[in-house]
């Protein structure tokens, strides 16, 4: 009978994952989400600073959830080696409409240096290669695509209007499996008083917890 041999990957998948956890370097990262972080709404700074892992936001049109999204995205990416943060919108053009000039506007601010793919619409940041991929809820394949990758961030726009179905889909099935990080639902109050974002949103929901009590077991 023959006898496996050790594995020779694993020391490189070790040393690869232990580079994955290091934080930001302050010369770039920590200056960049400072000033970011300054420019919130006290509110969107609890949103984009939460360390918790299930967040949500139920803000009005222009609100500055797409802004607070945004933070708590980059905060994520500038610390984190190759970190990979997808943002579903209803369809990929509504997730283009909002965020991309946005996001870019705001890296070119702060100084945090990216390459832009246009057609697939995603962010690399220059310094350590952490993606930002701009999806839409609409298409089976889009989604499908996020199978497979470390995701250490997901935000879910207009939460209210994806189907009960398409979302358990998303989080459970696409992403849940190699979820890392947080998952953070934000959007309007919708047309029907039901679902995974109404629940957890509506104060005293199945599923809601106020920010005061989110220190509560």
């Amino acid at each position: 009978m023959t006898k496996a041999l050790p594995n020779p990957q694993a020391p490189w998948a070790n040393a690869k994952a232990a580079r994955r956890v290091l934080t930001r370097d302050g010369s770039w990262g920590d200056s960049a989400i400072h000033r970011l972080v300054a420019d919130c709404h006290p509110k969107q700074r609890d949103a984009a600073l939460d360390p918790s892992h299930l967040v949500s936001a139920c803000i009005p049109r222009g609100g500055g959830k797409t802004t607070t999204f945004m933070v708590r995205a980059l905060d994520t990416l500038t610390s984190r080696v190759e970190a990979y943060v997808p943002y579903v919108a209803t369809t990929k053009g509504h997730a283009t409409n909002i965020l991309w000039r946005k996001v870019k506007r705001a890296m070119e601010a702060v100084q945090i240096e990216y390459r832009p793919f246009e057609v697939d619409k995603m962010i690399v940041l220059s310094k350590n290669g952490s993606i930002l991929k701009l999806c839409g809820a609409d298409d089976d394949a889009e989604v499908d695509k996020l199978r497979g990758f470390r995701i250490d961030g997901l935000g879910i726009d207009e939460a209210a209007y994806h189907s009960p179905k398409r979302l358990a889909y998303i989080i459970d099935e696409a992403v849940g499996p190699r979820l890392r990080g947080w998952v953070f639902l934000i959007g309007s109050p919708g047309r029907d008083p039901s679902g995974l974002f109404f629940d957890v949103t509506v104060p005293g929901g199945p599923l809601h917890r106020p920010y005061a009590d989110r220190g509560d077991p």
